[in-house]
């Protein structure tokens, strides 16, 4: 699957050259390479993704909890990363 998906973050413009996701029940496995244009070096993201009934600790709260790795090689470098994200879907009252 091609994409040419253009998208903003704290790197700057990057462009998404390939994005799969792989969804069962309330986890998903997700792939994006993306690349940004004043670079050659590709990112490859992994994310796993589940769906959680309250984000922390908070029963008021549902939400996606995130863990992830991205990997830039280029040239003799390898950039390794982890990263750890929560996102609030919808405050329950």
């Amino acid at each position: 699957m091609e994409h040419s998906e253009i998208e903003r973050s704290g790197y700057g413009t990057l462009k998404t050259l390939f994005a799969k996701n792989i969804s069962i029940g309330n986890y998903s496995l997700s792939l994006n390479i993306d690349r940004a244009p004043n670079s050659r070096a590709k990112r490859y993201v992994f994310t796993f993704s589940k769906l959680v009934k309250k984000l922390n600790g908070n029963p008021d709260v549902q939400g996606v909890s995130s863990r992830g790795i991205f990997i830039i090689p280029y040239l003799r470098n390898i950039r390794l990363g982890f990263f750890n994200r929560q996102q609030v879907i919808e405050k329950l009252d």
